[in-house]
């Protein structure tokens, strides 16, 4: 499916433009500030997640640990992966050849805003089934079908948007024909962002009121907390989206200021993701 811009963007610019004459000097330091800061909560956040790695698979292979489960499997893939692309754009920036920073920064940001609502999703499903089918769940969340489901997100990006590896701009440095495919490619990974975080927020409030209407025990306090994280990492991820098709809007309207607002709150949202998935997993601990 190809997302048609050229509507969006009637007067799209060259890319090398878009931070040199679109923006201003003063527009440009707000941008750069605002990158910055998502840079360090996005590290800060790095430290956690090594840390509940860690944890994690130390608990996974103990056979009697209570945190042995698909759920804590699907966290712990994630975590990896994710940290892995953090590390990887920390270290992109050492590199003084532009083609080779520019593709490293575009490979991290394509394949996460496409891959982090696919794994949340996940995440939502394997709650609902717990709450929908407390005896059934398990046979829904086996291992081989766990390592499936670890699979299909891992390669999800790949399948719904393999043909970016086609274009040139997704392997070298921005050129005059870049900017429409750079914001063809936002739209695109926003719809699909928007349509994974919608289907987990509708999932989780089926499920919640399901097992409320059966009169199933979902009011335990470890099982709010992953509820609680399921909500709000999928209200992130939709206003990531929204933040996204904004700026993307407001940039084809010339608006720098908006421009530069809704993509700054777009990368502090993508920041913030982790953190209740942090909370809920350093705080549950000690309810087991």
């Amino acid at each position: 499916m190809s997302v048609d811009v050229i509507g969006i963007l009637p007067n799209a610019m060259d890319a090398s433009d878009v931070f040199e004459k679109f923006l201003s000097s003063e527009d440009q330091e707000k941008q750069l500030i605002l990158q910055t800061c998502a840079d360090i909560l996005m590290n800060i956040c790095l430290f956690f997640m090594i840390s509940i790695i860690i944890f994690l698979i130390n608990e996974l292979l103990k056979p009697d640990s209570q945190l042995r489960s698909s759920y804590f499997a699907l966290i712990t893939f994630g975590m990896i992966l994710y940290s892995t692309f953090i590390i990887g754009k920390d270290i992109g920036y050492i590199f003084s050849d532009i083609d080779i920073k520019s593709f490293i920064n575009n490979l991290i940001q394509w394949y996460m805003s496409l891959d982090l609502a696919c794994w949340n999703t996940f995440l939502a499903l394997n709650r609902a089934t717990a709450l929908s089918f407390p005896v059934g769940h398990d046979r829904f969340w086996t291992k081989n079908l766990t390592i499936f489901y670890c699979l299909f997100v891992f390669g999800f990006p790949f399948i719904v948007d393999f043909k970016t590896f086609f274009y040139p701009c997704f392997w070298k440095g921005f050129t005059t024909n870049c900017t429409t495919f750079q914001l063809e490619d936002q739209v695109y990974a926003s719809a699909w962002t928007m349509a994974h975080a919608l289907f987990a927020l509708l999932i989780t409030i089926v499920s919640l009121t399901y097992s409320k209407s059966k009169g199933f025990d979902a009011a335990r306090k470890v099982e709010c907390r992953l509820m609680f994280q399921t909500v709000f990492g999928s209200t992130m991820i939709t206003l990531f989206a929204i933040s996204q098709w904004l700026s993307v809007h407001f940039f084809s309207k010339k608006d720098r200021v908006l421009f530069i607002q809704f993509l700054g709150i777009s990368q502090f949202l993508s920041a913030f993701y982790f953190y209740p998935i942090i909370f809920v997993l350093f705080f549950a601990r000690f309810v087991f």
